[in-house]
């Protein structure tokens, strides 16, 4: 049954009816992994509570509320539809955008070469499997070739992902129809105490009590309630509460500038440009090659090449000086195209995708100002993501003849002005098996915390290079799995 809280009714409906009521089990979310974890669930739990702080519909409900409760620095830039508060959660935009983790981005190769994660690649790789089965392409082999050896170039390497033309969506109401469902309504504080597991909702009036809590809100939200229960003195038996907030990561975007395609690299610019087909997209991008970034510590960060669109280069040449030249170019152009000799006026936007090092100093932190609570983010790159990107850039300029932005070269000073944004939070509630390095275990349980789970991005210790969606929801099965037990 379906409760909106912002009917007095119906909250009063639903506090009435579940008094002195202890759930077998709360979802905190509706995103992805929520999604996954309830279909896996539900069949052996008779009492599920899912919470949903935003509406039924994503696109009534903009969530300006917690945004202003977030405090961002200059360099740091978040996608503004990043953060979605509905049923779906950010699945309602996801694009369907598939990829696996790949094992060496399991490790840390900017510093020791070892596995941060506390399981392995080939574990993580059955859950994979599982998911794609459910959700995405059922015949379709998925993305990197995580067997085969790519032979491209002793430097660089091409890399192909995926995408649904008509992705999956984790909104469908009937999905929780065995299950009572509130909405518009969040999750103030977790709690627990004398072995009791609660939920203190934003009225600060209303406490639901659990046998287990999953917490599925986010890689920024699932930061924000952590550090808000425990610097309200909730949460006191989990350890290592100083972890929290900390090895924030994510993956900026860069426009590093344009390709005139020449004769000579004409071909090679054809090969990794996106392609269109009946089901899917597939994406194209460039990295340095394994053996690179594990003898030269670099990241997995990597180039896509998106072809201009035939109206953009149109717009863009009228957004030129404005005289006769300019219709002779724009006239020029038209011609091309009847002729299908159009390439010669393509250009390709250049735009990176960085891998982020999990650093402590990059952090949310909590603040109480005015009696509100408000989050900042300590962000600032690493040498290790300039030193990347310049060297993948150097060796680019070999291969091809690039105007990357002036022949620009990334430092500090001028890194701001190319970043376009960043919407894949992760970091900030860690996993792992050592308990003074992460604030979760292998099984995603608060240290600690007997009863209460994490199940989002913020568990990552590493970002790897592309969508997490893929990575998160298999995480999801294998959590299923162990509460299933």
């Amino acid at each position: 049954m379906i409760f909106n809280f912002k009917n007095i009714f119906e909250k009063k409906n639903f506090i009435e009816k579940n008094k002195n009521k202890i759930f077998d089990l709360i979802i905190i979310g509706t995103g992805p992994a929520a999604y996954v974890l309830y279909e896996s669930l539900n069949k052996k739990n008779k009492n599920i509570l899912v919470i949903e702080k935003g509406a039924l519909d994503h696109s009534i409900n903009i969530d300006s509320k917690d945004k202003q409760s977030l405090i961002t620095n200059e360099n740091y830039k978040i996608k503004k539809n990043s953060r979605i508060s509905a049923l779906g959660g950010t699945g309602n935009i996801w694009a369907g955008v598939s990829s696996y983790i790949e094992k060496f981005e399991m490790y840390s190769r900017w510093d020791k070469n070892i596995n941060l994660w506390p399981i392995t690649h080939k574990e993580i790789l059955n859950y994979y499997k599982e998911f794609k089965s459910r959700y995405l392409f059922k015949n379709l082999s998925l993305i990197n070739d995580l067997k085969k050896k790519n032979r491209d170039n002793k430097l660089l390497r091409k890399r192909k992902f995926f995408s649904s033309t008509k992705p999956f969506r984790f909104n469908n109401i009937n999905h929780y129809k065995e299950s009572d469902l509130l909405i518009n309504t969040s999750v103030k504080y977790l709690n627990n105490f004398k072995n009791k597991t609660c939920v203190e909702l934003e009225d600060n009036k209303t406490k639901i009590y659990s046998n287990k809590i999953l917490v599925c809100c986010g890689g920024l939200e699932t930061n924000f309630l952590i550090l808000r229960s425990i610097h309200n003195q909730r949460l006191n038996s989990a350890k290592n509460k100083s972890i929290v907030g900390k090895y924030f990561m994510d993956h900026p975007k860069f426009h590093l500038g344009i390709v005139r395609p020449k004769k000579s690299n004409l071909n090679f610019l054809k090969d990794v440009i996106l392609k269109n087909y009946n089901k899917w997209i597939e994406y194209k991008g460039i990295s340095l090659s394994e053996n690179i970034q594990v003898k030269k510590k670099l990241l997995n960060s990597y180039v896509r090449f998106e072809k201009y669109l035939f109206i953009e280069l149109v717009n863009k040449i009228r957004k030129e000086k404005y005289n006769f030249k300019c219709y002779l170019k724009i006239l020029k152009l038209y011609f091309l195209k009847m002729l299908g000799k159009d390439f010669e006026y393509e250009k390709y936007k250049i735009t990176m995708y960085s891998e982020m090092v999990p650093s402590k100093t990059n952090r949310i932190i909590y603040k109480k100002i005015n009696k509100k609570d408000k989050f900042s983010i300590s962000y600032k790159f690493s040498k290790k993501e300039f030193q990347t990107i310049n060297y993948l850039v150097n060796v680019l300029n070999k291969k091809l003849d690039i105007d990357w932005n002036n022949k620009l070269k990334l430092s500090e000073k001028n890194i701001e002005s190319l970043l376009m944004d960043s919407s894949h939070h992760m970091g900030g509630t860690i996993m792992g098996t050592n308990k003074n390095n992460s604030f979760v275990d292998k099984n995603l349980q608060i240290h600690g915390v007997h009863n209460i789970y994490i199940c989002s991005t913020s568990v990552f210790p590493t970002s790897g290079s592309f969508n997490p969606t893929m990575t998160l929801c298999s995480l999801a099965i294998k959590l299923a799995k162990h509460l299933n037990k």
